[in-house]
C-alpha cells in the first residue's frame, strides 16, 4: 500500500539483539495523512530500510499493514519497505 503523509515526529531509534544474536534497528516515526480526519499514523522502518527524513516534510510511503496474536491479544504494525520525497504541488500544497 502507497501513502502520501507528513512526517509530524521522529521518535527515538531503537536498537538492540536478538535471541539468536543478530543486531537490529527500528525508527518509529508519526506522520499526518492527509484525509477527512487528518490521521495520524505510527510507521516503522526497519534496519537497512531506514533513511534520514524531516520533520514537516511531504513523502510517499510503502508500508505493509500486519497484525499478530500474542498472549491471546492482537498486535498491528505498519512497516515501510520504500521512502520517497513528495516534490512541491504532488501532495496539494495545503496545509494538512
Amino acid at each position: 500500500m502507497r501513502i502520501i503523509a507528513r512526517v509530524d515526529k521522529l521518535l527515538e531509534l531503537q536498537s538492540g539483539t536478538t535471541k539468536a544474536g543478530k543486531q537490529w534497528k527500528k525508527q518509529p516515526i508519526l506522520v499526518s495523512q492527509k484525509d477527512e480526519f487528518h490521521s495520524e499514523l505510527l510507521i516503522e522502518m526497519w534496519n537497512d530500510n531506514i533513511i534520514e527524513l524531516s520533520e514537516g516534510q511531504n513523502y510517499e510511503f510503502d508500508i505493509a499493514i500486519k497484525s499478530r496474536e500474542w498472549n491471546g491479544k492482537y498486535y498491528t504494525n505498519v512497516s515501510c519497505s520504500n521512502v520517497g520525497k513528495v516534490m512541491d504541488g504532488d501532495a496539494d500544497d495545503k496545509p494538512f
